[in-house]
């Protein structure tokens, strides 16, 4: 059984970073399309996660009043989902710090919230630093995008906190035929069995979920902790919701 923590859909004019991205991201992108990826496996279904759009209160409206029985969860940019992101990676070095900032966790915290981290590996240190105001626990995407794992120190001070999880989701430049077991081997070291889980980031990744799911059954072998990856760890995150 697969339960996805990453998935995005959007029409193209949702978000002007969707007009500048590579050509095959410049089109629509429906619940439909999204479920194909999943017709061969025992797929109970995906957590669709905010798309940075121009207008992130018309996208929460759309999500929330979109039903289909594969559509687990949503994390958003306004409160209303069972997690909240504001995307970090595409604002100033130090924005965490900041007092503007300071309102998202306010936010997040009196909504009891689930945060999730999208954010520059280069930034892990200052997010360190405000990482333990969250109350209701974080969940970083994609690996916290590492790539030189130059700030792992900082990984595995903020991780100390058992209200910290790890995506193990394909980052947006993911391609066949490139081994990810050294962020793997990362991800499992530093959280352990019981605090990572699957995602897609379907469709920014160029990896198809089918590659990306191969790859992570290949490097985990042992096949309870398989279940917890792509299944079960999922159901206790976001236990409020699946």
């Amino acid at each position: 059984m697969i339960i996805d923590t990453h998935f995005h859909i959007w029409d193209k004019n949702d978000a002007r970073w969707i007009l500048n991205s590579p050509a095959r991201l410049q089109k629509n992108f429906s619940f439909d399309d999204y479920l194909k990826e999943f017709q061969d496996y025992d797929f109970l279904g995906g957590i669709y996660v905010e798309i940075n759009a121009d207008n992130i209160e018309l996208e929460s409206l759309k999500m929330l009043n979109f039903k289909h029985k594969k559509l687990l969860a949503l994390c958003l940019a306004t409160v209303g989902g069972s997690s909240f992101r504001e995307v970090l990676h595409t604002k100033n070095s130090g924005y965490c710090l900041s007092s503007d900032f300071k309102k998202t966790i306010n936010l997040v915290n009196e909504n009891k919230l689930l945060f999730e981290v999208c954010i520059n590996e280069k930034e892990l240190n200052n997010f360190c630093k405000i990482a333990k105001e969250f109350k209701s626990g974080i969940i970083f995407n994609h690996f916290a995008n590492i790539k030189n794992f130059n700030e792992i120190d900082s990984l595995k001070q903020i991780a100390k906190n058992e209200q910290v999880y790890m995506k193990l989701s394909a980052q947006d430049d993911f391609i066949l035929g490139q081994d990810y077991s050294k962020l793997l081997e990362m991800a499992f070291n530093i959280f352990g069995e019981d605090r990572i889980c699957f995602g897609s980031n379907y469709p920014v990744s160029e990896l198809k979920p089918s590659q990306w799911i191969k790859q992570i059954s290949n490097y985990f072998k042992n096949d309870a902790l398989k279940e917890k990856i792509f299944y079960l760890n999922a159901k206790r995150i976001y236990k409020e919701k699946l």
